[in-house]
């Protein structure tokens, strides 16, 4: 993934309305409006029975493909990742879906953190699980290093390697994750302790104690005691996205709803249209958001 987010990446939603239940959870972050509605059960089963089967679908083409492998006596020499782009909530924070699941966009860890499953027998140690942070966009150097190629754009991309965690060895280094604007103007820097939430230019924004809240319940942004710790995690925020982000590509100015992207975002879209309207919420029809604001 380039900077600039999921704004180079396509969605290929259907065009559905998402009917959700808000479950017996509290929605704890004032700032942000949940899209959903509440509805009976049914419908979040049926949505969840109509995931599961897409996941098991999604699932059979990858066992073939370790089968293979496996027949063509390739499996001791390739390594395997397992991934995803995105978190989900079912029923986190009130919320059925990910980021965009709300509106402004979240950050929630329940939203952007992803799984990752690497193999590869004889050389990445088994049944080991790593709770140091990572990003997507150190996939590219690491796989470079395990192979031992060098990165040609190691001073001008964002990401480190983590080969050595996959050889059983330590890594060092800062501990931090900027995850960049996957949803255009809602931007976040996570670090092993606090997560700082910025949305350009009004906000809300928000600030969390990951040590002592993990949920992210509490949004600490109005208490002057931890603004040093918020004007730290701004700082290292903007000074990554003016080192990374192509200006060009730079999605901080776009009105992110949650639809589908359609093109890449910034001036270089040249004026063509960024996002469908291939996902409605209940709230929209129902008269309950004008012109992008709530009401």
């Amino acid at each position: 993934m380039r900077p600039g987010g999921a704004n180079t990446i396509r969605l290929s939603y259907s065009k559905i309305i998402i009917k959700t239940v808000l479950l017996n959870q509290p929605q704890t972050n004032p700032c942000i409006r949940s899209s959903c509605q509440r509805r009976d059960h049914r419908v979040l089963w049926d949505l969840q029975k109509k995931s599961a089967k897409k996941r098991s679908a999604d699932i059979l083409p990858q066992c073939r493909l370790l089968d293979w492998l496996e027949a063509n006596g390739l499996r001791e020499n390739t390594l395997i990742a397992f991934t995803s782009d995105n978190g989900m909530n079912m029923g986190h924070h009130g919320i059925y879906g990910k980021g965009n699941g709300t509106f402004p966009p979240n950050m929630f860890d329940t939203s952007v953190k992803v799984p990752m499953l690497l193999s590869h027998p004889g050389r990445v140690p088994e049944n080991e699980v790593i709770s140091s942070l990572h990003s997507h966009y150190d996939i590219m150097p690491t796989l470079l290093n395990y192979l031992n190629i060098e990165n040609p754009d190691s001073d001008t991309l964002p990401g480190r390697s983590f080969s050595a965690l996959l050889e059983g060895r330590e890594i060092g280094g800062d501990d931090r994750v900027v995850v960049f604007d996957e949803y255009g103007p809602t931007r976040m820097i996570r670090t092993v302790e606090w997560k700082y939430v910025h949305r350009y230019p009004y906000g809300p924004h928000e600030l969390y104690d990951l040590v002592n809240d993990p949920d992210e319940r509490q949004n600490l942004i109005a208490e002057q005691k931890h603004q040093p710790i918020r004007e730290s995690l701004q700082a290292d925020l903007d000074a990554w996205f003016v080192r990374y982000a192509d200006p060009n590509r730079d999605g901080s100015r776009e009105a992110v709803m949650g639809r589908g992207q359609l093109d890449i975002v910034g001036p270089a879209a040249k004026g063509r249209k960024r996002f469908g309207d291939d996902v409605v919420y209940e709230r929209d029809k129902n008269g309950e958001l004008d012109n992008g604001r709530s009401t």
